[in-house]
């Protein structure tokens, strides 16, 4: 292949209207988001989800114009915010955006805990709109922080020292997302015309392809990540303990139930919680039952659906393909239970039986990726590299 075809831009999606949201509506939305959060106002919140219900239904009916990924990215955005914003002053108390406490400073000794008394400075308050509105993903140090994060650095980590590790993390992410790009350059017909879907291959390598078109999200993710870490945390803004991985190990991932619980990262939760925790109430559930758990278990996946379902939308991908995405990671985990319960009462113990999982995981989830990426292809989209440029290919000429 032409080196020339390595870095052309995918074509653009067309609109069915000459307005485009404008490009600073989600970051005022989330700004919104941050200052209705804190605020506990009502207008500024009811103002949020006008605006916010405005360019989501104008979106739905006029596809925006752009790349595939820029436009399935903002709509994944969009929706997420709006949610958040709705979840934040009509389901979540005032008390879940207190932050937990300030960490360990430098010198080891304990913060004081902010409570709801504690004044802030306006300066003060405008970080936390920021922070709220823009890294509250997981919700680290709130009051709403979500579970199962990977552990965190510790709170007394050197400052440089750590910024020096989170530089070559992002160095090797960036390494690895050039040399997967590389290969689906070579052994893939997704990156360049002419487009073919990743079912037209022999099975195992449409399986690798798309589990390395995944992942690529996990190793830039997992970059930027590193070097906001590496900037803030020596200018003494964050804590090295304020960022855990943004990702799980992949050794945790021999059963799909933990996959998404462990591995995969778990900026989701934050969206659904509020909403879970509402219809357990408004159900009267009880949180004992097995029953309950699958409620939600099935509530969980519906907004991971329902977030990517809308992107998908907007980019003229239909609404089937996120839908066999996520609607049989259900399935999974109950068919998981049942065969482990099974394996037990057979004596089949032991991390051996491991390898198992990690196949039926690639598999499985491999499986239902190749659905996911299909509208795309259909579309004639093919992936650019992340990067812009490649290291890898100079490497190889």
């Amino acid at each position: 292949m032409d080196s020339s075809t390595t870095h052309a831009a995918p074509p653009i999606l067309p609109s069915t209207s000459t307005t485009n949201m404008p490009g600073y509506t989600i970051p005022l939305l989330q700004l919104l988001f941050g200052a209705s959060a804190l605020s506990r106002s009502t207008t500024l919140n009811l103002f949020a989800l006008a605006l916010g219900s405005y360019w989501l239904c104008f979106l739905g009916i006029h596809h925006p114009q752009g790349p595939w990924t820029r436009v399935y990215t903002m709509g994944c955005t969009l929706i997420s915010v709006f949610l958040k914003t709705l979840s934040s002053r009509w389901l979540m108390s005032e008390n879940e955006f207190q932050r937990r406490g300030k960490d360990k400073n430098d010198d080891g000794d304990d913060g004081k805990k902010e409570g709801k008394s504690s004044k802030k400075s306006w300066k003060q308050w405008v970080f936390d709109v920021i922070e709220i509105g823009f890294g509250s993903a997981r919700g680290i140090g709130w009051n709403f922080q979500i579970r199962n994060v990977p552990p965190a650095p510790s709170p007394t980590t050197p400052r440089l020292q750590f910024a020096a590790k989170q530089l070559v993390s992002a160095a090797i992410n960036l390494l690895l997302v050039d040399l997967s790009y590389w290969h689906l350059r070579h052994f893939s017909s997704v990156t360049a015309e002419p487009i073919a879907p990743l079912t037209s291959q022999p099975l195992p390598l449409a399986l690798f392809n798309a589990w390395l078109i995944y992942i690529q999200a996990y190793w830039v993710m997992s970059a930027l990540f590193s070097v906001v870490a590496a900037i803030t945390v020596p200018l003494h803004i964050y804590p090295p303990s304020a960022f855990p991985p943004l990702f799980g190990s992949f050794a945790h991932a021999y059963t799909m139930k933990r996959f998404w619980a462990h591995t995969w990262h778990q900026m989701m939760r934050s969206i659904q919680l509020p909403y879970t925790a509402f219809l357990v109430r408004k159900l009267n559930l009880d949180e004992r039952k097995k029953s309950t758990y699958w409620v939600k278990v099935c509530v969980a996946f519906f907004f991971a659906w329902l977030v990517h379902a809308y992107g998908t939308l907007i980019s003229g991908g239909g609404l089937t393909c996120d839908f066999w995405r996520y609607a049989p990671q259900v399935l999974a985990f109950w068919v998981e239970e049942k065969v482990i319960e099974v394996g037990k009462k057979m004596g089949c113990k032991g991390r051996k039986w491991r390898v198992l999982g990690y196949l039926w995981v690639f598999v499985f989830n491999g499986c239902t990726l190749l659905a996911w990426f299909a509208p795309p292809a259909a579309q004639r989209a093919y992936i650019k590299h992340p990067l812009g440029f490649s290291v890898v290919d100079k490497i190889m000429k």
